[in-house]
Parts: C-alpha cells; sequence; structure tokens
C-alpha cells in the first residue's frame, strides 16, 4: 500500500525513507522524527528529506494507511521491552 502511494502520488526522486521522515515532519511543527542511521549514506538520505513538502492527499493518503487502527502490535520483543518505557499499539477493538 505505501508503494502506490510512493509511486501514485509522484514521489520518484525520494526513497521510502525520505517519504516517511517528510510525513512525520509535515504533520505538525512540535514532532520531530529521530531516524536511525548506520551510515554516511543513510545520515545523507535522512538530512535531504528535511525540505519535502508533500501534498495534502499524500498526507492524507497516509494518515489513512498508517494509524492507530491499522498499526498494532509490540514495537520490541520482549526482551527489549523490559528495558524501555514506550507505547504499546493495539486496534480499537482488541484487548489490551
Amino acid at each position: 500500500m505505501v508503494a502506490n502511494i510512493f509511486i501514485g502520488k509522484g514521489c520518484f526522486d525520494i526513497t521510502p525513507a525520505q517519504l516517511a521522515l517528510a510525513w512525520l515532519m509535515n504533520k505538525a511543527d512540535y514532532i520531530t522524527p529521530i531516524p536511525g542511521s548506520r551510515s554516511i549514506e543513510h545520515i545523507t538520505e535522512n538530512w535531504q528529506a528535511r525540505n519535502l513538502k508533500l501534498k495534502p492527499e499524500t498526507l492524507t493518503a497516509l494518515d489513512e494507511l498508517i494509524n492507530n487502527a491499522t498499526v498494532s502490535g509490540d514495537r520490541y520483543n520482549d526482551a527489549q521491552q523490559k528495558e524501555i518505557d514506550t507505547e504499546v499499539f493495539f486496534k480499537p477493538d482488541a484487548e489490551p
């Protein structure tokens, strides 16, 4: 589905990671994504996302695809989850 948005909205010159970062940065001024970076190439790629402006229909399509109703489950495995304090998402009709 993300590939359809990525291709269907004319985002040919950006990577999926840049699309994700741009989506988060275009949501609100107070949102600052902190991407992982394993190489200089990833850092450069991530940095280039800072100036991307997404069309409103692209933001809407991504919001409809990625939200609390469509994403659920653990972000980390059990051992990691015990070491950190982070959220766990549940689908609206699921029991925690």
